[in-house]
C-alpha cells in the first residue's frame, strides 16, 4: 500500500543564473527539461511482452514527450520548480493519459495543465499487450531535484479516499480505478 504522508513543495527563488538559462533556452542553445530517469509501472518480466522487444519506440516517444514540453515551457513564464515529473498511461496508441506534477518548485496550475493537454496529444507508443504506464523524472533548466514521487499525488490521494489498496505496476487495476473508460 502507497503511503498517504503528504508531500512539501518549497518554492524556489529564482537566482541570477537561473535568469540566464532562461534566456539561453529561448535563444534555443538549451533545453528547459531534460529527461533524466524512466521508471517503468510494469513487473520487470512484463516489460518486453506490453512494450514489445525493440526500445526505439519507447525511445522516440520520450524524446517527443520531452520536446514538446520543451515547446510548452518556452511559450510561458518560467517556472519556479527544479524538475517535473511525468506519469504517462497508454490504453492504446490513440488512448494515452498524463498527470504531472512540480518537484521542489512551483509550477501553474494553468502551465502543468496546458503541459499535460499538450503531452496527451503527442502520438503515444502502440502496447503490444494490456496497459502500459511509465514515469519520467524530468530537470528543468539544468536543476537537479533531490528526490522526486514514485507516483503522482493524485492517484495517492484517490486510493486513500476510497480506502482503495491498488497496485501500481502492473497498472491494469489502478487504470480502470482512475482512469475508466
Amino acid at each position: 500500500m502507497i503511503s498517504s504522508a503528504p508531500r512539501i513543495t518549497i518554492p524556489t527563488k529564482p537566482t541570477q543564473s537561473s535568469h540566464a538559462h532562461t534566456a539561453l533556452f529561448r535563444r534555443g542553445t538549451m533545453q528547459a527539461a531534460r529527461l533524466m530517469c524512466t521508471r517503468f509501472y510494469v513487473p520487470q518480466p512484463e516489460i518486453k511482452i506490453r512494450f514489445g522487444s525493440d526500445i526505439n519506440p519507447m525511445k522516440q516517444y520520450e524524446n517527443s514527450l520531452i520536446s514538446r514540453t520543451n515547446e510548452v515551457l518556452a511559450r510561458g513564464e518560467r517556472p519556479r520548480a527544479k524538475g517535473l515529473f511525468v506519469a504517462v498511461g497508454i490504453k492504446a496508441k490513440d488512448n494515452a493519459k498524463v498527470w504531472c506534477e512540480a518537484v521542489e518548485g512551483e509550477i501553474s496550475p494553468y502551465q502543468l495543465e496546458r503541459i499535460e493537454e499538450e503531452l496527451a496529444h503527442v502520438e503515444a507508443l502502440t502496447p503490444q499487450r494490456g496497459p502500459v504506464g511509465f514515469a519520467m523524472e524530468v530537470s528543468l533548466f539544468g536543476q537537479r531535484p533531490v528526490k522526486y514521487p514514485i507516483v503522482p499525488q493524485l492517484w495517492i490521494d484517490a486510493m486513500v479516499r476510497d480506502r482503495v489498496p491498488v497496485l501500481v505496476s502492473p497498472p491494469d487495476t489502478l487504470f480502470t480505478f482512475i482512469w475508466p473508460d
